[in-house]
């Protein structure tokens, strides 16, 4: 009853109480509130009368005015139809003053963030309850854009360095951006100020002065001079550094591998950095929760400062439950695909580093979403259980007495699972007797022992660790990221990786509870449940129940446990649970590019690529590979590549797997087909290639691999001499089986553009064929920071490079080595230093090149650098004789990194051979553009 104006459409749907339904007074009190929520009743009652058959439920309501139009009235820089988007307004909308008075506010602030300071909006019509409609009349004033931005009073950095710290600066050819907005040069004042001091300039006070002039062609627009007035003040140095609270490390362990140190000048991100190692070491020993703050002391003498780190050590934690959370719309990967990323198990000490290790391994598998503007990105979430209860006086320690895990199931039959996803009982356990199911001597499992045990030894029980999958439903844990100085009594302490819940929020399955289905590790020979077993394989929305963890004996162990020895019984390490959270991406690609550089042309490609492949999930219906289910789940890679060219044809499938059958392995099998236009002859390959690697460390790893193809040699070039020898002789098929053994330590801190670090790899390969012959090739690059502003940017960098390489005499022309080009000798044309056979490039049995480049940034946001490089070496026949035949070349060129084009930068070389050989082909030129979508 009452609602004349309201079409009947806009509120039924808030109804839930039908004619026909039992009648349920919740219910209709739920609606009462969703119908206010509509915001078109200013009141509601309601009224339920008994009558024959049942109830008869009447709403009556007072309906709210409409809006019969909304205007706009003196807009000229915006269409009504864009004010009305941030007004969000329009005619039939129930009338509400105080909406209107905030889009009121709205449309001022849309004005002022658009560049008109002095725009001003009144409501003529909309603030009373009796009006029809909304007018708003806009008085825009003049747009002002920002000419130009200067600093009066700064030493310490550039003009342009602190223009890379402020909004408020000229647009691109000073009509594209640009828009004065006095909010937003507030807030440039505070973040100049805040560069100040995170320098060590406490003192450092910004002002700042403002010029506006009309613009001589346009009355409607105006321009705008900021000028930055800065008092730097004293820049305070570090007079001495203290440490209070260690107990477990000595002042000298903690301040041995500090960046600041007495005498230096103050700097936030060196602080930073220190607080982080510090509270890293603490927490490699397993006090995770340590807590270290930095109080620095101001002296009476100007400039100066006292630092001392307060800290609170907190309890040693080692690795309780870790229970694995995968959500997303359909969570289909498999607990061991998080599992194999994560460097720790339960048992091994709560190691820090190694958390944020595991973090960084799930962030970079490109499988999970990581997306830091809407706080998405792979999580470990962990909470301090309940410390140790406090004795009283007089009384011992005492420990929290830990739950008791009950008797686990009998397994039964070992019946299959019905989901064929999930292995059968047989190709998980290899024996059966009549009490159940049991092993043979399987590599070490583990399971967080009640009272505190280390690792079994390898081939002794078999004792089931954590790995439970909680649910595909979003994860009801609150995680709270602290502050750089949490006030908690508890003592935790934010890391740079794991996300920290403070003691008292809920975690989901996250205490050290008995999970079902499981093993105590104290009953050898006890039966496994197949569904437990199972759980290894199966997808996040088919296994309720929890996944074994396996922990094999080639994992380098993250700790030693012997730092808990000889402890108090006060300081007994505690179980610590960990919940790896992560959210499914979006793993299936179709991308298509276009590339062109000087040495191969004109490229383009089209990929299909799977980040999460898994090749025994087999569909079982046309319904799985609609929905996406078939062949996912695993981590594994699946690349089908098709690269054609005007110089260049490459069409390849690969297949890799970074945790090869659940180990520390990576395997990886490719097939391809090759054809390349040199000028000498046409080269087509047929093969493929099956590899082999181990990460030994964080930074070492070795590799196996076998590749093998079939080679034709075609077209060859035909000099006035005949066609030279070394084409001839590879003229037709051959055939190639390689066998290779390669080790390679990089320590890079970026792979694109390094800065500090290096790279070695060492390779031995031999092959045998059509042509028997060796390979070594040895391939080494440092990188040193020379100089950088004093905020960490704008790195000078000094990079030296040296590659050796010798192949059998027997190698054939299309695997000799030949130099020239963007990544060889700079000043050379692609292969055009090499040995000649009748005036043609055959390349040869031997090279060498090194390098050196200095690169420095041009721009004060370093999307631009130069290079200035020298690029020497040369190729011979063989080692004997190469002195008197060695090139070099000197040049200069840009990178230049666009976000958008991905981490790669572009390359722009000019090259100048210097010392040459008859007939080499110069290239001054050398450049390399991709675009990727």
């Amino acid at each position: 009853m009452g609602a004349k104006h309201v079409p009947r459409e806009k509120y039924l749907p808030a109804i839930k109480t039908r004619a026909g339904r039992a009648f349920d007074l919740q219910t209709l009190e739920e609606d009462v509130r969703r119908l206010y929520r509509t915001g078109l009743f200013v009141d509601i009652k309601t009224y339920t009368p008994q009558v024959q058959g049942g109830r008869l439920v009447i709403f009556e309501v007072l309906e709210r005015p409409l809006l019969h139009y909304v205007k706009y009235v003196g807009n000229r820089a915006f269409s009504e139809k864009r004010l009305a988007k941030e007004t969000g307004l329009k005619a039939g909308d129930p009338l509400d003053t105080w909406q209107v008075d905030e889009a009121q506010r709205r449309l001022e602030q849309f004005y002022h963030e658009k560049g008109f300071p002095h725009a001003r909006v009144t409501v003529i019509e909309g603030n009373k309850t009796t009006d029809r409609g909304a007018i708003f009349l806009i008085n825009e004033g003049r747009r002002q854009r920002v000419a130009w931005t200067q600093f009066v009073g700064n030493t310490i950095a550039s003009d342009a360095r602190l223009r890379t710290q402020v909004q408020t600066k000229p647009g691109w050819f000073w009509f594209l951006g640009g828009l004065f907005d006095r909010k937003q040069l507030d807030e440039d004042v505070e973040r100049i100020t805040a560069y100040y001091r995170s320098l060590g300039f406490f003192q450092a006070r910004v002002g700042r002065d403002i010029e506006v002039y009309p613009d001589p062609v346009s009355d409607s627009r105006e321009w705008v001079y900021v000028t930055y007035v800065i008092d730097e003040g004293p820049r305070y140095r570090i007079r001495n550094i203290s440490f209070f609270g260690n107990e477990k490390f000595s002042t000298g362990e903690l301040s041995k591998n500090l960046e600041l140190k007495p005498g230096d000048y103050f700097d936030q991100n060196k602080l930073q950095m220190d607080l982080n190692r510090l509270r890293d070491k603490y927490g490699s020993i397993g006090h995770v929760f340590a807590d270290v703050q930095a109080d620095p002391r101001f002296l009476e003498e100007p400039g100066q400062l006292d630092l001392v780190y307060k800290i609170d050590e907190g309890h040693p934690y080692k690795v309780g439950m870790i229970n694995v959370q995968i959500s997303g719309e359909e969570p289909h990967t498999r607990v061991t695909t998080v599992l194999n990323r994560m460097s720790l198990a339960p048992g091994d000490i709560a190691d820090i580093r190694e958390i944020r290790a595991s973090e960084r391994r799930l962030r970079a598998s490109q499988i999970f979403e990581v997306d830091p503007s809407r706080g998405v990105q792979p999580k470990i979430v962990f909470t301090p259980p309940e410390l140790p209860s406090v004795p009283e006086k007089g009384e011992g320690p005492q420990i929290a007495e830990r739950p008791q895990r009950p008797a686990p199931p009998r397994g039964d039959s070992g019946e299959r699972p019905a989901d064929n996803d999930q292995p059968s009982s047989s190709s998980v356990i290899r024996g059966q007797s009549e009490g159940g199911l049991s092993f043979p001597a399987p590599p070490r499992w583990l399971w967080p022992s009640p009272t505190g045990g280390s690792r079994p030894a390898s081939g002794g029980d078999v004792v089931p660790a954590v790995g439970t999958r909680v649910s595909s439903e979003p994860s009801q844990v609150v995680p709270a990221t602290y502050q750089e100085s949490p006030q908690t009594t508890s003592g935790v302490i934010p890391t740079s990786g794991a996300t920290v819940i403070p003691s008292g929020q809920p975690v989901q399955n996250s205490l050290p509870q008995p999970l079902p289905g499981a093993i105590q590790p104290d009953t050898p020979g006890t039966a496994v449940a197949t569904d437990v077993l199972s759980a290894l394989a199966a997808p996040a929305n088919e296994v309720p129940a929890p996944a074994t963890r396996v922990v094999f004996p080639d994992r380098p162990l993250p700790g030693d446990m012997s730092v808990f020895s000889d402890r108090p019984p006060d300081e007994e390490p505690l179980e610590l649970p960990l919940q790896p959270m992560v959210e499914e991406a979006r793993t299936g690609r179709i991308m298509f590019s276009v590339g062109v550089n000087s040495d191969a042309g004109v490229m383009g490609s089209a990929i299909i690529e799977e980040q999460n492949f898994d090749w025994t999930r087999w569909p079982r219906s046309w319904r799985d590979i609609i929905e996406g289910r078939a062949w996912r789940g695993a981590g594994q890679r699946f690349r089908l590549e098709a690269v054609p060219g005007t110089q260049v044809h490459r069409y390849m499938i690969s297949f890799s797997d970074p945790y090869f059958l659940d180990r520390n392995v990576t395997f990886g099998l490719s097939g391809f087909y090759y054809r390349r236009n040199y000028r000498e002859y046409t080269e087509e390959r047929l093969g493929g290639r099956v590899a082999f690697g181990y990460q030994f460390t964080h930074d070492l790893s070795g590799t196996i691999a076998y590749r093998g193809a079939d080679i034709k040699i075609l077209d060859p070039l035909v000099t006035p001499f005949g066609i030279p020898p070394t084409i001839a002789d590879a003229m037709g098929t051959n055939i190639l089986h390689g066998f290779e053994v390669a080790l390679t330590h990089d320590t890079r801190d970026n792979a694109f553009l390094p800065t500090e670090g290096h790279f070695f790899q060492a390779s031995f390969e031999q092959v045998v064929g059509t042509h028997d012959y060796p390979r070594v090739e040895l391939d080494y690059r440092r990188y040193f920071a020379l100089w950088q502003r004093p905020d960490g940017s704008g790195r000078h960098v000094l990079g030296l490079a040296g590659r050796i390489g010798i192949t059998g005499s027997d190698t054939p022309v299309y695997d000799h080595y030949f130099a020239g080009g963007t990544s060889s000798l700079r000043g050379f044309d692609y292969r055009g230093a090499s040995p000649r056979e009748f005036g043609v490039a055959v390349g040869g049995h031997f090279l060498m090149l090194a390098s050196a480049e200095y690169m420095f940034p041009i721009t004060a946001d370093d999307m631009v650098r130069g290079v200035i490089f020298c690029d020497t070496g040369t190729v011979e026949p063989s080692i004997d004789n190469w002195t008197d035949r060695y090139r070099v070349a000197v040049g200069f060129g840009l990178r230049v990194v666009i976000p958008m084009m991905g981490p790669a930068p572009m390359a722009f070389d000019f090259g100048f051979p210097v010392v040459e050989e008859p007939g080499d082909d110069n290239r001054v030129f050398n450049f390399f553009i991709g675009f990727l979508r």
